[in-house]
């Protein structure tokens, strides 16, 4: 028995209007799956954080903003057969939250701000005149304090308890309450901290690349059904 199979019209048309339809789903369904994990980390983040972190402050209620997606190709109108997809935040300093312990590089040990720091703005980064992107003053810590106080930082122990601040005198020249006993402490002085974990971006981002082929099976269906 011989069976003979007859293709009508322009082949080439044909798998090129194939292929076409197959990168558009596969965009779309990448662009899908892309959207779903960055509001997830949104939502994550919104929950863990009932306010905006102090170093993120500076954003505003644009904070959450700060976590996109992008798709590419990311051209108008272009698609292809194997999309990618970045998500990221600008809010570099969230990802300790996930990561775990903060280690500052050249310190011996780490500065946990007090009241009294974050009150006067020791414990922000000032605003670099020549681009907008927020950086940490080219003067040490020990520089601004001497700026704000006129005199050296001491470090000194209440108990179990290391810190770095200024003598009464100093802070009392500034019109700051001290403590009954002793100097004014700034910051408290620690070997290491751990910093609890809150967030899960990789978790949400597997589960969300996990919905890809079904998303992209819904993206073809809903272009044969056009």
């Amino acid at each position: 028995m011989k069976c003979t199979l007859t293709i009508k019209g322009d082949a080439a048309s044909m798998f090129k209007a194939m292929q076409g339809t197959m990168s558009a789903a596969a965009t779309g369904a990448m662009k899908v799956v892309a959207a779903g994990a960055k509001d997830d980390i949104r939502h994550d983040v919104a929950s863990e954080f009932k306010k905006t972190p102090a170093a993120g402050r500076r954003n505003g209620q644009n904070f959450l903003k700060t976590f996109q997606d992008r798709v590419y190709p990311d051209r108008k109108g272009k698609t292809s057969l194997t999309p990618a997809a970045l998500i990221f935040g600008k809010a570099a300093f969230v990802g300790v939250f996930e990561d775990g312990p903060i280690v500052i590089s050249g310190s011996k040990r780490l500065a946990i701000p007090l009241p009294a720091a974050r009150r006067l703005g020791l414990d922000r980064g000032k605003r670099d005149d020549r681009n907008t992107a927020s950086t940490y003053a080219k003067a040490s810590q020990t520089d601004r304090i001497k700026g704000i106080f006129g005199c050296d930082p001491i470090v000194f122990r209440k108990g179990s308890k290391v810190y770095l601040g200024v003598p009464a005198a100093a802070a009392i020249k500034k019109g700051i309450k001290v403590p009954k006993k002793g100097p004014l402490p700034l910051f408290l002085l620690l070997p290491s901290v751990t910093v609890p974990k809150k967030l899960h971006f990789q978790e949400t981002i597997a589960r969300w690349a996990g919905k890809l082929q079904e998303a992209y099976d819904a993206e073809v269906a809903k272009r044969k059904n056009r």
